[in-house]
């Protein structure tokens, strides 16, 4: 119980698929998250075991459920990259997440996929595990305070799908990067990411 002293603040760090979150960027992101406050708990994900979105989902779940269980935050917020920032938009939903920090999520959800060609439908849909159980969102309204931070490539190709997104995720802001790559290890991505965090942390 002394640990839950600490912070009533919890922050969940979900990375990309394939990812640790032992990876140097992701260690970043939690001494910097931890200085503002945070209790940091990094939830690593086993990839090659699971044959579909949601059996990932659900192992996500399992160890967050654990760790709020035992030491009862008041607040909870959820980072994600990729696919795990899918990950947490599902899991954030079922904790009643305080903020959603979700960077460079691919246009995966059902009501995404919608916007494409039956062709790029069949070759998005294979990124998640061959199109295996294939996810929605979890509400057609979600009130979590949410941001979507993209790199500006990435931004392009994907406007419509920004736009249905404004639709879903009614407290949600954008925060678009210039002339960056959609990683964390580049500076100025990770750099808007802290910005971010800093402003929701402000909000509350």
């Amino acid at each position: 119980m002394i640990e839950a002293l600490k912070s009533s603040r919890f922050l969940f760090v979900i990375p990309e698929k394939g990812q640790k979150t032992r990876q140097r960027p992701y260690r970043q992101l939690a001494d910097f998250a931890s200085e503002l406050g945070l209790e940091v708990y990094m939830i690593d994900i086993r990839w090659k075991k699971h044959n579909s979105l949601l059996e990932c989902s659900l192992e996500a779940t399992q160890k967050i459920h654990e760790i709020v269980d035992e030491l009862h935050p008041t607040e909870i917020y959820l980072f994600g990259f990729g696919i795990g920032a899918m990950l947490a938009v599902q899991v954030g939903y079922i904790f009643r997440a305080d903020g959603l920090i979700l960077c460079s999520m691919p246009p995966l959800f059902n009501e995404e996929l919608a916007q494409f060609s039956s062709f790029k439908r069949y070759f998005l849909k294979r990124k998640i595990y061959k199109a295996r159980n294939k996810p929605s969102y979890p509400s057609r309204k979600i009130k979590t305070e949410t941001v979507f931070i993209y790199a500006d490539k990435e931004y392009r190709k994907i406007e419509k799908i920004i736009e249905i997104r404004k639709k879903a995720f009614i407290k949600a802001n954008e925060q678009r990067i210039h002339k960056t790559a959609a990683s964390l290890r580049n500076k100025k991505y990770m750099e808007a990411v802290m910005a971010e965090i800093t402003l929701m942390m402000g909000r509350k």
